[in-house]
């Protein structure tokens, strides 16, 4: 029988085995940045945790590591991105000596040490630490930092053993991220890193002058720091950092400032940032107190400063209450910043659910706004009425539409969040909650109809069985009254 030629001509059928190496690797990465926004979800608020919990079987075989299992190739492709980032933990253990750090060691370009960690975690991961030639980025927090180094004391061998290993590596670390480290051991660490352009601080105060005394001066030294990250940082540090500066050009070019203010924006931090005026770029400012912004708005100076070069400017909220940014936005609206990223909550905008369409606050930023805005983002969590939510997205967007900017409303879709429910899932707390509820609102609308039927007919034994069944309602009703 001759073969069927639709069959012949049929091309041969393609597995995970038979892709290129360099598909492979882009695949894995896809897989390692789903992993790490799944965990950032689960790592929310214990309602998106729930949500998502709902959909994590629906990801089982889909990690970066699940791909690593697959055969040698896919192992070969994953390890670059499963051994990207090192962590302190089990750092002692065999396997990290004979593994990771004698076979993998390319690979890593991250470190942290977690304050979770035991000592021997610390001291095994630093003395690994000469052989990651990629090494980017190192996170240290509060206690590996006195553990390995004691910055504040006479060190022990070991101690002074691990800070010369700091004083040769740290030259060809470029990002650094410094977590609850004193103003003292920060200054002590900063001038070793000569080639630091990412920093991220946040700091724990100290009670010795003396200390804020040489900070200005650490600080001053990172001549090539671009990125700058501040998380709580008190007016007491911001006015040290100021005082301390022997000139405004001895201060670094910073493009990128993050800074994290509570409980609001001083004098000092307000000048602070003004100091990094001439080169700022970029600034996210987060907001977590609705009275951050009182000490701003008192500044006169502020009105009228403009930051010349400033582009990009993003405010996030962290406030359970509403915080009105619009004082904020007034000061920046000198400044020829054409991508805005802002929240909605405390805009003037009401986003419980009897509320009415506004696009008022829209309205404010492009009067603010007249000339360079090119983008807009508007976050509009939490949602309270997705009803209003889409009522109000086409009269936006029409707003923007008119004067040529790109506008981007929040919350998007998110493939971990608004899945498509299935049949026999029980949902979230709160839709079952509803459910319940929405099931003993219609039996109180039966026994409602049933009452009235037996009042009408004078059917005694009804009542009487009606009321047998309410008795425990009843009393709990009574009690409640009480």
């Amino acid at each position: 029988m001759a073969p069927d030629p639709q069959a012949a001509s049929a091309p041969p059928r393609r597995t995970l085995a038979d892709l290129l190496p360099e598909l492979k690797a882009i695949i894995v990465q896809m897989a390692r940045d789903q992993d790490s926004a799944l965990q950032h979800r689960i790592n929310s608020t214990a309602s998106t945790r729930e949500l998502v919990s709902l959909g994590m079987s629906d990801w089982d075989g889909k990690s970066a590591r699940a791909l690593s299992l697959v055969d040698r190739a896919w192992n070969l492709a994953a390890a670059p991105v499963l051994f990207e980032t090192i962590t302190s933990t089990r750092c002692q253990d065999s396997l990290f000596g004979f593994r990771i750090s004698a076979k993998y060691p390319f690979c890593v370009k991250k470190v942290i040490f977690l304050d979770v960690s035991k000592a021997a975690d610390w001291r095994s991961l630093l003395r690994a630490l000469p052989s990651f030639a990629n090494l980017e980025h190192v996170t240290f927090t509060e206690e590996a930092v006195f553990t390995l180094f004691n910055p504040g004391g006479e060190p022990d061998e070991d101690q002074a053993t691990f800070r010369e290993a700091l004083r040769t590596l740290a030259p060809r670390i470029p990002n650094l991220n410094l977590m609850f480290i004193d103003v003292a051991a920060t200054s002590w660490m900063l001038p070793q890193f000569t080639t630091l352009r990412w920093l991220k601080w946040c700091p724990m105060e100290s009670s010795v002058d003396a200390s804020y005394r040489t900070l200005g001066q650490a600080f001053a030294q990172c001549r090539r720091l671009e990125h700058l990250s501040l998380i709580y940082p008190s007016n007491l540090l911001s006015s040290m950092l100021m005082k301390d500066a022997v000139e405004p050009s001895s201060w670094p070019g910073v493009r990128s400032l993050v800074i994290t203010l509570n409980p609001q924006i001083g004098a000092d931090t307000w000048r602070l940032i003004q100091s990094f005026g001439a080169t700022l770029e970029k600034l996210l400012v987060y907001l977590s107190d609705a009275s951050l912004l009182d000490h701003l708005g008192e500044e006169r100076e502020a009105s009228t400063f403009a930051f010349p070069n400033l582009r990009r400017l993003t405010i996030k909220s962290g406030s359970a209450a509403p915080v009105d940014t619009t004082p904020l936005l007034k000061i920046f609206s000198a400044s020829p910043i054409g991508h805005l990223i802002l929240p909605i909550s405390g805009n003037g905008h009401d986003l419980s659910p009897t509320s009415l369409p506004s696009t008022d606050f829209l309205e404010t930023v492009l009067r603010l706004f007249p000339t360079h805005l090119r983008s807009l983002q508007l976050d509009y969590h939490p949602l309270l009425n997705m009803q209003h939510f889409h009522s109000l997205a086409p009269a936006l967007v029409s707003l923007a539409s008119a004067r040529n900017i790109s506008l981007t409303l929040l919350p998007s879709y998110d493939i971990f969040l608004h899945r498509k429910q299935r049949n026999g899932d029980p949902g979230t707390r709160q839709e079952q909650t509803i459910r319940r509820c929405d099931g003993v609102d219609e039996v109180l609308r039966h026994t409602l109809a049933q009452s009235g039927r037996m009042r009408a007919t004078g059917d005694l034994e009804g009542a009487e069985q009606l009321v047998e069944a309410l008795t425990p309602l009843r009393g709990r009703m009574l009690r409640d009254e009480d």
